[in-house]
């Protein structure tokens, strides 16, 4: 079977070295490639020109960019402020006020300016003129020349990166924040901490992701993170690992009493269990107090709680007071402090 030499062509993140010899189960083969971040790790053609794998796996780790700075112009829209959201048939999305080159004002999909999908309020269609990036800078990466080559429909632009290596990056990596250096940038930061891909770095990211991205408004669009852990603060990874220590075995990071903000002194490695007993009062609550509810069909009151995914019935009676005694005394039981 003709083996198609990929050799030095680029996916997403990796970089394909060498045909290990090796097929998979559906006979396509298995070439060994270097990710930006340093790591080697063995991929099949068909994964690499699919798309479907486009790094060793360190991407899951990387911060994305979802917030749009006012001022700063994404293609040919320039990021006025925040808009009602976009309500859709399955779901609503954040939107914002744009002014496009030609100085119309429009509202469009967050996501999709900064991902390069939507570049103008529609007045470029079917135009020949092509974004200009040539002299921009994107973090560590500056757009040198755009080549012919196209990916998902856009062109890709030859870069050099500060450290002096040059890669090609699409102009939605580019403007997304996808594409920020050669792969310099996460190797230097591996090396300040040595911490990349453990579960700490992971419950780092997963917080400064579920803050930022918009995907979990319902119950954080009121919390926010402590500058010397916000990156976009002037914070670091190694702030939050000096302060917080290294993540213990079947724990995550919790906020103690639903606190409003991320911090040292707001949060804590809990278990899950301490976790769901910890987090706010559930919004289909009706009795006003976290495990106490009353049974429709005879009237009386029930308290319960839940550790280590087992419920324990603590009252059953006709007092609500008395469950919500009762409930105190087992909260105190069972995990050592009492909500109310």
């Amino acid at each position: 079977m003709a083996i198609k030499d990929i050799t030095g062509q680029r996916f997403g993140s990796l970089v394909a070295i060498e045909y290990t010899g090796k097929s998979d189960s559906s006979r396509s083969a298995i070439w060994r490639c270097s990710c930006d971040c340093g790591n080697e790790v063995e991929v099949s053609g068909t994964r690499l020109r699919g798309g479907i794998t486009k790094s060793c796996g360190c991407f899951s780790f990387m911060p994305r960019k979802h917030q749009p700075e006012v001022g700063v112009t994404y293609g040919h829209l320039t990021y006025i402020s925040e808009a009602p959201r976009i309500v859709r048939p399955s779901k609503s999305v954040r939107a914002g006020n744009f002014r496009c080159v030609c100085g119309k004002e429009v509202v469009k999909e967050i996501q999709s300016v900064l991902i390069g999908n939507t570049t103008s309020c529609g007045c470029m269609k079917g135009k020949s003129g092509i974004l200009d990036l040539t002299n921009k800078k994107f973090e560590r990466l500056t757009a040198v020349r755009r080549t012919e080559e196209r990916v998902n429909g856009g062109y890709l632009w030859e870069c050099v990166c500060d450290c002096g290596n040059t890669r090609t990056a699409s102009t939605g990596a580019l403007n997304s924040g996808a594409a920020r250096s050669c792969g310099c940038l996460r190797v230097d930061r591996n090396r300040t901490h040595g911490m990349t891909g453990t579960p700490t770095y992971h419950s780092y990211w997963s917080m400064l992701d579920r803050v930022r991205s918009g995907r979990c408004d319902e119950w954080y669009e009121d919390v926010s993170i402590c500058p010397d852990w916000d990156p976009e603060q002037g914070g670091s990874f190694e702030n939050f690992l000096s302060d917080m220590g290294v993540r213990p075995e079947g724990t995550t990071l919790n906020r103690i009493n639903g606190a409003k903000v991320y911090s040292k002194e707001t949060c804590e490695w809990a278990t899950l269990s301490m976790q769901s007993f910890d987090r706010r009062r559930s919004k289909v609550n009706t009795s006003g107090r976290t495990g106490v509810f009353q049974v429709k069909e005879t009237g009386r009151w029930v308290a319960q709680i839940k550790k280590n995914g087992v419920v324990t019935e603590v009252y059953r009676g006709d007092s609500f007071e008395e469950a919500c005694e009762a409930r105190t005394k087992a909260e105190i039981e069972y995990f050592g402090f009492s909500k109310e």
